[in-house]
């Protein structure tokens, strides 16, 4: 068997099957609905801390500082709370239930395992509240772990018909209502034992994943090992023409989201720095460093083919692809020349990205390049500007 055959036949049914499932769909549509949340909280982030000194005074000086960093806290900052939602959502939506009641459902687990133990100061336990940390990024890799197990309990019950049923006349909205009391019941006690049996050890399940999981997974996403990995899967799958940012993006990006919001944390307190916990590889790397132009930083290739290219339908396909790239599309490119599936262009497709995403790993930790402080654009803005404004916190020093 050679290399194409062991690819067609081996590996690809095996991504394919991979990115299908259930719960890795589930997770890359969820995850999907927190973009415009941080989005959102960036441009807020970005004015409140703009790197002007002047604009930024101005801001503080007018008293609208602190309603944008609570704008910031109120998108950024429930990132989990939203995930606990939108996945469960997706789930039911793709198995062709009714959705809303999962996520309602992913929900009530969700807040139920909270410890709603707030500290305070001069008192031992606290006062009851909700701990807003566990809202963002804190209990992301919670929250992912809580949709998908409340998407099956959804499925496992609707499906096998266990809910109150309706008569025909009911309206819809009054039989969704009904059909989802018995799923956010079993859910709702499922996740009071859960909550019981930790809170019995001193801990919560959040607290749990936290520690046992998030840690690790957020310690090695900064890693120069991801920053070789990250680049190598996405861009050896796009070679086999199967989306290899989505497909690596449902497992990554959740956790690189979750850097990027622990960045704006400690950028807002004056302490983001590699020492005090920052993280070098977020979500802005990949189209900082990484995509220019698209998967396989291709914007350099499409202004060389349109001004250098001796064939005139690559000097014409060049013109053609120069614009989207700008905006970090090349498809035209990739099944155009095509890139997928031509030896010929498998190194500097692969290779290029790889050495963008190293080289920007080895300046931010040198110093050379500040870390990302939190904000987020489209994956549409040009890469340029999109570094520029992820890396806004060079302004202190500019001013």
């Amino acid at each position: 068997m050679n290399f194409d055959d062991f690819i067609q036949e081996k590996l690809l049914p095996g991504v394919n099957t991979f990115t299908s499932l259930r719960p890795v769909q589930a997770i890359k549509d969820g995850m999907m609905f927190i973009m415009p949340l941080s989005i959102v909280g960036s441009i807020f982030l970005l004015l409140a801390e703009f790197p002007y000194a002047p604009v930024k005074e101005f801001f503080v000086n007018i008293g609208w500082a602190p309603a944008m960093y609570q704008a910031n806290n109120a998108t950024m900052g429930i990132m989990a709370a939203v995930a606990a939602v939108t996945i469960p959502y997706t789930f039911a939506k793709n198995e062709k239930l009714e959705p809303l009641s999962a996520g309602i459902a992913g929900l009530v687990s969700f807040m139920l395992l909270l410890n709603w133990s707030v500290p305070a100061e001069g008192l031992e336990e606290g006062v009851v509240g909700i701990p807003t940390n566990w809202l963002g990024a804190e209990g992301v890799v919670a929250a992912i772990i809580l949709g998908i197990l409340v998407g099956y309990i959804y499925m496992f019950l609707l499906n096998r018909g266990i809910r109150i049923k309706m008569p025909e006349s009911v309206p819809s909205g009054v039989a969704n209502s009904f059909n989802a009391l018995i799923p956010i019941f079993v859910v709702a006690t499922i996740s009071a034992i859960v909550y019981g049996i930790f809170d019995h050890l001193e801990t919560s399940f959040l607290d749990i994943i936290y520690t046992s999981l998030q840690v690790p997974l957020q310690g090695l996403s900064s890693s120069l090992g991801m920053a070789i990995i990250l680049p190598l899967a996405i861009h050896f799958l796009w070679w086999f023409g199967i989306h290899g940012a989505v497909v690596v993006g449902s497992v990554t990006e959740p956790i690189l989201r979750a850097n990027l919001v622990d960045n704006a944390k400690l950028y807002q307190q004056g302490n983001l720095s590699i020492e005090n916990g920052g993280h070098i590889l977020t979500v802005v790397n990949n189209n900082s460093f990484m995509h220019p132009g698209g998967s396989g930083a291709t914007l350099g290739l499409a202004i060389f083919m349109a001004f250098f290219a001796k064939s005139e339908q690559f000097k014409t396909l060049g013109k053609l692809s120069i614009g989207p790239g700008i905006f970090n599309i090349n498809e035209p490119l990739l099944f155009g020349i095509p890139i997928v599936m031509n030896p010929l262009m498998v190194i500097p497709f692969i290779l290029i990205p790889l050495i963008g995403n190293v080289s920007s790993y080895f300046l931010i930790r040198w110093g050379v390049l500040p870390l990302p402080i939190g904000i987020e654009a489209p994956w549409t803005t040009p890469s340029i500007i999109l570094g520029l404004i992820a890396v806004a916190g060079l302004g202190p020093y500019i001013v």
